[in-house]
């Protein structure tokens, strides 16, 4: 066989794409496409064909399939990664390659003397340079493989407190132990610069300091957490039978009024409040507002764990909360406030504000009112929390006081988060008839590729083969209309980016790329066939040739699996939740909008733009082998 027969050989009884070999090859996914067609042959002695095999055997190692790719390859000795290495170099070695290969010591450990500065390259560049894979670096991690994944690519970003980092230069030391001092110092010199520590407590350290140097902005990571978060939250709107059985017994009797001091006294407070709120027989409704330091809530994790809890039963009793977030927080203090309330706003039973106007920066004011039952009230000189009295009052005339002075922080307040359930069709036509502002650049971190893009030949095809009720059929056209209207309205004053990530070449032949028609709408999942997908491609190069304003991005992957995000210029923000559970966040505060705007900008900054020129081709080669075939 000639050397195009034994890759395509390889490719096809594997299930590999050329993306992804590209990908833990460390070279271009167009250069395999063209080794695939005949159209190039790599030397024996060049560094392409070397990386090919490494990009085989990692894939095969992902894959869980290295014993399959040695079994089709003739190799025998299965052991050792090396040797594994020189046999496939061997095997693929035909007539028509042209030189003697290249032996590893002269493959070049790191790519450059380049400065780096994203954590992703950092650690992209130490793996290639001690040949680890992200399977084994997730197996010694104990992380998922498609974490380490998305760290490489920089779609994901350690947060500042992460562990990954430290556990990851320690082990990577230890690692080090079975190199010799000559052959480290050449790997590690370029990357962290001399001298190169001969001690491992020393190098770890000089390690954990250079890939922590020059870190992403404390914005764009803040929000990359957030987002992890929301990615794994599950809803509690579903209550194990055992759920209420589980809790300490109520106190049969109302408790007297009294004050609480300090931040234990709060807590111990706040157990008492949320306590009556979770006994009631009939539900009721809660006003919160607080804009001292949240660490009362924070800090004891045993009290936010009880805190939780209380949390999920007060809103299982079917209790209504609303609640008043002070928008002069640090961003950081924002989303930790959010990020505890994220799986309550989930429930649909929570109204979130933010004030709109500065209060006065020498006080704090705490204000939890449960109508005509009880309140926790308090104003102290900023500061003094750890000190503080916080008043509980049970009688009705101090309860009735407290929520009047709630109302009036109501009236100077905005909605922070309208959350929507996405069950059903009346879930999602209620977020549809909210009011949306949109005041500039739009930018979308997209699950598939949007509906509104869609040629309409192939928008009838997927209706007419997909088993839809004539009711369905309906909703799937009215969804496509109002967002093709919406876009075409955008482009005429915005610029509209999408950032998508690349499909695997496999899954769109196996009809597993996703449709832009959300399951609460047609009660179903629809996947491209194919053609479907092709032809949807084909209308994306005419759209980018026919808009200026429009662009497009293609991501090496998804940053989170569960989420997608769109920022709507400078007002608003939405942030949807894809999963079996699937629910809609319209942030509306100016500093949070900012935080994903600049989230997905540095996400742009890792992608690969699709720019559309003049003679009808793609300006750009690197976007992945698909797209040869598909664009």
């Amino acid at each position: 066989m000639i050397f195009k027969s034994k890759l395509n050989y390889i490719f096809e009884n594997m299930g590999f794409s050329n993306v992804e070999v590209a990908r833990v090859g460390n070279f271009d996914a167009s250069l395999i496409s063209r080794f695939r067609t005949g159209k190039r042959i790599p030397s024996k002695e060049s560094r392409q064909i070397y990386c090919l095999c490494k990009g085989l055997l990692k894939a095969a190692q992902e894959h869980g399939t290295l014993d399959q790719l040695c079994f089709l390859c003739k190799i025998n000795d299965v052991n050792d990664i090396d040797l594994i290495t020189d046999q496939l170099l061997r095997w693929l070695e035909t007539p028509d390659l042209k030189k003697e290969r290249i032996s590893k010591s002269e493959i070049p450990k790191t790519k450059s003397n380049r400065k780096l500065k994203a954590f992703s390259e950092k650690l992209n560049t130490l793996m290639e340079a001690f040949d680890i894979s992200n399977i084994k670096l997730a197996q010694v991690m104990h992380i998922d493989a498609s974490l380490v994944s998305r760290f490489r690519t920089g779609m994901r970003v350690p947060t500042v407190s992460s562990w990954f980092p430290e556990q990851f230069c320690q082990w990577l030391v230890k690692k080090a132990k079975s190199y010799s001092y000559a052959d480290l110092k050449e790997v590690l010199s370029p990357l962290i610069g001399n001298p190169v520590p001969k001690k491992t407590t020393e190098l770890k350290k000089k390690l954990l300091e250079w890939m922590q140097s020059e870190p992403e902005t404390d914005e764009t990571i803040i929000t990359s957490s957030f987002l992890d978060q929301l990615n794994s939250y599950e809803p509690i709107f579903e209550v194990p039978a055992n759920f209420i059985e589980s809790f300490p017994i109520i106190p049969p009797s109302q408790p007297e009024s009294g004050i609480f001091y300090g931040i234990e006294g709060l807590r111990k407070a706040v157990i008492q409040f949320l306590t009556i709120a979770a006994a009631q027989d009939e539900p009721g409704t809660l006003y919160l507002y607080s804009d001292q330091p949240i660490d009362w809530l924070t800090e004891d994790s045993e009290f936010a764990n009880l805190w939780a809890s209380l949390m999920s039963k007060v809103l299982y009793r079917r209790n209504q909360i609303y609640i008043i977030h002070n928008i002069h927080r640090s961003l950081s203090e924002m989303f930790e406030a959010i990020q505890k309330w994220i799986p309550l706003y989930m429930t649909g039973l929570i109204k979130p504000y933010y004030l709109n106007n500065k209060q006065n920066g020498n006080f704090c004011q705490t204000k939890f009112i449960l109508s005509e039952k009880c309140s926790i009230n308090s104003s102290f000189v900023y500061g003094t929390q750890d000190s503080a009295g916080y008043e509980f009052y049970t009688e009705k005339s101090r309860v009735d006081y407290h929520r009047r002075q709630f109302n009036e922080l109501l009236k100077n307040s905005h909605p922070l988060v309208n959350v929507f359930s996405l069950r059903n069709p009346d879930d999602f036509r209620a977020f549809t008839q909210t009011p949306i502002k949109k005041s500039g650049r739009e930018i979308h971190l997209r699950y598939t590729l949007p509906i509104s893009t869609m040629p309409n030949e192939t928008f009838e095809r997927i209706l007419s083969r997909s088993n839809l009720s004539p009711e369905e059929k309906i909703l799937a056209e009215e969804y496509r209309n109002n967002n093709v209207t919406d876009l075409i309205h955008s482009l005429k004053k915005y610029s509209i980016t999408d950032l998508i990530a690349i499909p695997d070449e496999n899954d769109i032949k196996s009809h597993k790329v996703i449709i832009d028609l959300p399951k609460p709408i047609i009660g179903k999942t629809l996947f491209y066939e194919e053609a479907e997908f092709s032809s949807h491609i084909t209308n994306i190069k005419r759209f980018l040739l026919d808009n200026e304003n429009y662009h497009l991005y293609m991501l090496p992957e998804s940053p989170f699996e569960n989420v997608f995000i769109s920022v709507l210029g400078e007002a608003q923000s939405i942030v949807v939740k894809v999963d079996n559970h699937a629910t809609l966040f319209l942030f509306n505060h100016p500093l949070m909008n900012r935080a994903f705007y600049s989230y997905l900008n540095s996400i742009a900054e890792n992608a690969m733009p699709c720019d559309y020129n003049k003679n009808n081709d793609f300006s750009t080669s690197q976007v992945a082998v698909w797209r040869n075939k598909y664009l």
